[in-house]
């Protein structure tokens, strides 16, 4: 070594003041990201419902014959089926009957703990809302595991609206 030169580097105190602040930092993230995850699955859960209902009522209205969207409860995951004419339902462990046409069957590969509650709607052959089992308003609340809250509603006129449950009036 000359005399002019000197080493560079990282001393190993500076290396643990960095690895302790990056610790730190992940402490505090890790449960936001966590929470984070929690709400973007139950806006996933509900653009999944928002979705197979406008597939629903859109399909009524093309092929002119009635379409049921059903929820079903399956053991902490919930699925959806959406059956045109005369599809019989079917359940939690097999494939609905083919009667008429199955257009969809979607059941959550994984326990997210999105909870909704089992029932179904049905739209009539010019795609407004004919049979809805949760009442009026024709409104499905899901939960996610924080507590938080969305809804998912089918106006008369068959149109398909959601939103927070904070915007709920």
């Amino acid at each position: 070594m000359t005399a002019g030169s000197r080493q560079r580097g990282v001393t190993l105190l500076e290396l643990v003041v960095c690895v302790a602040v990056i610790g730190l930092m992940a402490s505090v993230a890790v449960p936001s990201l966590h929470h984070w995850l929690a709400g973007e699955r139950l806006v996933a859960d509900t653009n999944r419902l928002v979705g197979a209902l406008t597939l629903a009522r859109t399909t009524a209205l093309t092929r002119r014959q009635e379409v049921r969207v059903l929820v079903v409860d399956c053991a902490g995951r919930w699925r959806l089926e959406v059956l045109a004419g005369d599809a019989d339902a079917g359940g939690c462990q097999s494939t609905p009957t083919a009667h008429g046409d199955v257009l969809m069957v979607d059941e959550a590969a994984h326990t997210d703990g999105t909870r909704v509650s089992p029932g179904g709607v049905s739209f009539d052959l010019m795609g407004r809302l004919d049979e809805c089992s949760y009442g009026s308003p024709c409104r499905w609340q899901l939960r996610g595991t924080g507590g938080e809250g969305r809804w998912v509603s089918v106006e008369p006129s068959g149109v398909v609206r959601s939103g927070d449950e904070e915007d709920a009036a």
